[in-house]
């Protein structure tokens, strides 16, 4: 009978550990993140005219920040961020007396006119690959990079209409276990009881 305990203790002990050690975060989901504009170039960031608000944003379901690149009181050029656990979709509008402009917008031809989102809380981001899909003309001086903690969209010279969108699938490197204070806690914890019915076991 004794025997049985102690298994079944054995057992929910590892399961309890299992459940209890987290994981690391692969992708983006609940990252603090920080969102810049810049141009002509990556040495002026947030020129005349543009806004993000918020400028720093949570990464939450539904879409975090708007990029206003142009505004007026009759006119709005503007892209819509939203990030998901494994993709960022930038959404682009243009709209000219609240009707969505009937041409293509282009965007300045400049060394770098975009958005650099930069990691201010969460793990570094380990990217392996990505892959862009979008109905934007990316005919332009277009270009994608990253590092551990910064994306970068150069969306220079690029034409688009409104409601027009770029989505971009990440894949990350494979999370880590990470133990927290909790979990060898709670395995100290059913050591020390493990010990303790082994002890009682001998004395019977």
């Amino acid at each position: 009978m004794q025997y049985l305990i102690f298994r079944s203790f054995r057992y929910l002990l590892c399961m309890a550990f299992v459940l209890a050690t987290p994981w690391a975060t692969a992708g983006f989901m609940g990252n603090q993140i920080g969102a810049e504009f810049y141009a002509p170039d990556l040495s002026s960031p947030n020129p005349s005219g543009t806004t993000v608000d918020p400028s720093l944003f949570t990464v939450v379901d539904g879409v975090e920040t708007t990029v206003t690149l142009f505004e007026t009181p009759t006119s709005l050029v503007a892209i819509g961020v939203n990030f998901s656990d494994t993709n960022l979709t930038l959404n682009l509008f243009a709209l000219f007396d609240g009707a969505p402009v009937p041409g293509a917008v282009y965007l300045h031809d400049n060394p770098f006119y975009g958005v650099v989102f930069t990691l201010v809380s969460g793990d570094a981001w380990d990217i392996t690959s990505f892959f862009v899909t979008s109905n934007v003309d990316l005919l332009g001086n277009f270009a994608f990079t990253h590092d551990a903690g910064h994306l970068y969209v150069n969306l220079s010279d690029v034409a688009f209409h409104h409601n027009h969108f770029l989505s971009i699938d990440f894949v990350f490197a494979d999370p880590v276990e990470i133990p927290e204070p909790t979990s060898i806690a709670l395995l100290g914890l059913g050591l020390l009881g493990l010990a303790v019915m082994r002890r009682r076991m001998w004395r019977g």
